[in-house]
């Protein structure tokens, strides 16, 4: 159809793993044409977010910080991995319920999760280390992965870099 656009609302969340279908009938008007009597449907999979005992995700948190060099002009650049603990790893879901703390390592293990794909978010804001890397007002961001767990095992997600923020970095575009 000619630059048709449907936005759907819903009143409640809609139940993990599970196929939707939408079917809309009717007159149908785009921005140059209307159609009548026509009808349109299509149908989406909803991920699920069910955790299945002995199913996990593990994996690490960094920051990713250039490491003071000299003024040799032919020195390249040299990037620590330094572990962030206290960043939260939380599972999307109807309560945000499954969530992990990183250690003093930066390592985490969250579960159990739902097997197949699903969202998590990695807040680093609380970790102790932005304030010593970056000054009081530095923060490490909130992040969103898609992340696939396979069925009753231990999946490794791998490594999560978080920029670190530092206070004047970021401005208003309002300003």
């Amino acid at each position: 159809l000619d630059q048709l656009i449907v936005t759907l609302f819903y009143l409640d969340p809609l139940p993990g793993s599970t196929e939707i279908q939408v079917s809309i009938s009717g007159n149908l008007a785009s921005q140059s044409t209307l159609l009548l009597g026509n009808s349109f449907s299509f149908t989406f999979q909803t991920l699920n977010s069910s955790p299945i005992a002995a199913t996990f995700v593990c994996g690490r948190v960094f920051a990713s910080q250039q490491e003071e060099m000299d003024d040799t002009p032919t020195a390249s650049p040299v990037w620590l991995d330094i572990p962030l603990p206290g960043v939260s790893v939380t599972m999307d879901g109807p309560t945000n319920d499954v969530s992990s703390e990183t250690d003093a390592d930066g390592a985490f293990v969250l579960g159990p999760v739902p097997s197949g794909m699903f969202f998590v978010h990695i807040n680093g804001r609380l970790s102790p280390l932005a304030v010593t890397l970056g000054g009081i007002g530095a923060y490490f961001p909130n992040v969103g992965k898609s992340w696939t767990a396979v069925a009753g095992a231990m999946t490794e997600v791998g490594t999560i870099y978080l920029p670190l923020i530092i206070p004047g970095t970021l401005t208003d575009l309002n300003e």
